[in-house]
């Protein structure tokens, strides 16, 4: 851990490949950029080549938690995504609050999860701390849920420490751009 509220890692994933590396969090970047949003916006341009199109396997997603996630502070859970919309092809990002998936992400260690690429079918990434680093794929594809049946899921609360992030795939996204 670098201090200051880091676990000190990046999780870099690509889907393509199934693969996944865990690099050290660049100390300096972390104090320039404040942690949470300004340091998930950075690593995000920098994985960005420039010209990619937004929905390309090739545009990455990066999920950050800041330093202040897992403290008691009001609005400290907050989580950011930073990727390229479609839309504008300008850089853009959204923010999701709630207890469970930056404090168990600092749990497991890292503080964002750089992904890109497209896995040939939908894939579950799983960050367990004491499995590792697991891309889980189906068979065949998830069946679709409610979003009321997703919020009863999540509210029965984390089970040994895993953060999970459901990626996107062909499959998922059959009209996106190759």
């Amino acid at each position: 851990m670098i201090g200051g509220g880091f676990a000190g890692r990046v999780l870099r994933v690509d889907l393509t490949r199934g693969e996944t590396r865990s690099e050290p969090l660049d100390s300096a970047l972390a104090v320039k950029f404040v942690g949470g949003l300004g340091l998930t916006a950075k690593l995000a341009v920098d994985a960005t080549e420039p010209g990619t199109d937004a929905l390309s396997p090739d545009t990455p997603i990066a999920l950050g938690a800041g330093p202040l996630v897992g403290t008691n502070l009001p609005s400290a859970s907050r989580v950011f995504a930073v990727t390229k919309l479609p839309t504008t092809g300008l850089m853009g990002w959204c923010g999701g609050g709630g207890a469970s998936f930056g404090y168990l992400l600092k749990n497991a260690g890292y503080d964002h999860v750089v992904i890109r690429g497209r896995a040939d079918h939908p894939v579950r990434l799983s960050i367990a701390e004491k499995e590792g680093l697991n891309i889980q794929r189906s068979a065949a594809p998830a069946p679709s849920r409610s979003t009321a049946m997703s919020c009863k899921s999540a509210s029965r609360g984390p089970k040994n420490w895993t953060s999970s992030v459901p990626a996107a795939s062909k499959a998922a996204a059959p009209n996106a751009t190759q």
